[in-house]
């Protein structure tokens, strides 16, 4: 029960300083962009005006709900790390959590990433529900891939890790029939390159706090 409310703790720390930075990485970053093709989106659709008269109204609910929900993703994802940590027998500190932080980035970002990149608003995109399904598919196969890779101490092991995380991009990631966008390709480029770097910071910032705050509490547990 004592670690249980420790692991609770550490996440909940890690997780609040993390998704906080990650929402105002999202909010500088991603945001403008996304707005911008919104109203291109909008035009296209002949709303314009309405969704210009909502913008500045929209955007104070629009930070609040992004730091809440980074934040709540942020304890979760580090409750992954902690549980991950402890199965494999591994001792947590910060420079070994900003490994985990690049295995969650590998697994939740760059793996789906390849076949399924960020897109703004006005995009044509496949059926959600077979998008949902192969995303799912990638990180479930990713992470058991990278699990035989790192703890299988074997060349078969390696090498069947190697094969399971590339089954997901054989299969292929669905695509829409049409690949087109309202907005300019350009601003497409730049989304993907901003979001990859937000998530990037967010993993390694995440796995980093999660490791010190781990460490720490041990120290301060032992008699």
């Amino acid at each position: 029960m004592r670690l249980f409310r420790r692991l609770v703790l550490v996440a909940t720390l890690a997780g609040m300083l993390s998704g906080a930075l990650a929402a105002l990485l999202h909010q500088a970053l991603t945001v403008p962009l996304i707005l911008r093709a919104e109203v291109l989106e909008e035009t296209a659709a002949g709303h314009a005006d309405a969704h210009a008269r909502g913008n500045d109204q929209e955007s104070v609910v629009r930070l609040a709900s992004t730091v809440l929900t980074q934040s709540l993703a942020a304890i979760g994802f580090s409750l992954l790390l902690l549980s991950a940590s402890v199965v494999s027998r591994s001792r947590l500190d910060a420079r070994r959590g900003v490994a985990w932080g690049l295995a969650g980035f590998a697994v939740f970002f760059l793996a789906p990433g390849l076949g399924l990149p960020p897109t703004l608003p006005g995009a044509q995109e496949a059926a959600l529900p077979d998008r949902q399904l192969w995303w799912w598919l990638t990180v479930l196969l990713t992470s058991a891939g990278l699990a035989l890779a790192v703890f299988g101490r074997r060349w078969y092991l390696l090498l069947a890790g190697a094969v399971v995380v590339l089954l997901p991009h054989i299969i292929g990631a669905p695509q829409p029939i049409e690949h087109a966008s309202v907005a300019p390709e350009e601003w497409t480029q730049r989304f993907v390159a901003t979001a990859a770097l937000g998530n990037l910071l967010f993993w390694l910032l995440l796995g980093g706090l999660t490791g010190f705050f781990q460490a720490r509490m041990q120290e301060d547990s032992r008699p």
